[in-house]
């Protein structure tokens, strides 16, 4: 791949089901997730989107929520996401 690094140009991106707005998702798990869901509790997401962020990260960087960056220079890009889901 390396080796074809040149002659490869970056065209578009088809982004399935990604963490594209993690501020969204926090307000939309409360909206839309049953009370004490049995599977992913409001405990577990915040569990969940503790580890991803690490130390010291927050939920609107950029580079873990991409829909609040700077996307003037990137190629066309298709975000396929739920109307309705708590993720």
């Amino acid at each position: 791949m390396n080796a074809l690094r040149g002659e490869m140009r970056f065209r578009g991106a088809l982004l399935i089901y990604g963490a594209f707005d993690l501020v969204a998702s926090r307000r939309d798990y409360d909206r839309w997730a049953p009370e004490e869901d049995p599977f992913l509790n409001r405990h577990a997401m915040d569990l969940m989107i503790g580890a991803y962020l690490g130390r010291g990260a927050s939920v609107d960087d950029p580079r873990v929520s991409p829909i609040h960056g700077d996307v003037a220079h990137f190629p066309p890009t298709h975000l396929v996401c739920g109307t309705w889901d708590p993720l």
